[in-house]
């Protein structure tokens, strides 16, 4: 085979062609798909709604998180902003959606950080799994939510002018 000036792509195309089928090439802008059956893409497509919908409906009921259905991604992104703040149960806070994506790696749950997508109070989530692992991954990070202790309340923050002015909204003087 030569695919030097002369032969060019041509002749290689000749040589892909015996050995591997037809080649398909586009030019005109003519269709150049190969003509298939692909009936099989609507079970596709049905399989992975369901799991969208599955995992929506199943982690819209978690305190502290937000979904959003996506139109047609294998990918959920979860908004962990009424999270962020709380503490883990070993007293780590929670300032990230990296922090929160580490403890789920902790019970073997496994999501993206949104700082990776430039959104760092989200997670994202794969759905395009069995039913019985996406339940499974769904009840891990329900039982984590629930077992992450609220936020301590915030202390006043009270500045001293001096020992006679005290400035804040919660001073006993005033």
């Amino acid at each position: 085979m030569r695919a030097g000036r002369s032969g060019g792509f041509s002749a290689c195309a000749c040589c892909l062609r015996r050995q591997t089928g037809p080649v398909f090439h586009q030019s005109g802008g003519g269709n150049c798909r190969p003509r298939r059956r692909t009936a099989f893409l609507a079970d596709w497509f049905a399989t992975y709604r369901r799991c969208r919908d599955l995992a929506v409906s199943a982690l819209s009921a978690v305190p502290g998180l937000s979904v959003t259905p996506p139109e047609g991604a294998l990918f959920l992104y979860l908004g962990c902003e009424g999270l962020i703040g709380w503490r883990w149960p070993y007293g780590r806070r929670i300032s990230t959606s990296t922090d929160l994506a580490e403890l789920l790696l902790e019970v073997g749950v496994v999501t993206v950080p949104g700082a990776e997508f430039y959104a760092d109070l989200c997670l994202r989530l794969s759905t395009a799994t069995s039913d019985a692992l996406l339940t499974d991954g769904i009840a891990r990070i329900a039982a984590v939510c629930a077992t992450l202790m609220e936020r301590p309340a915030e202390r006043p923050k009270i500045w001293l002018i001096s020992p006679a002015i005290c400035v804040t909204a919660t001073c006993p003087r005033h």
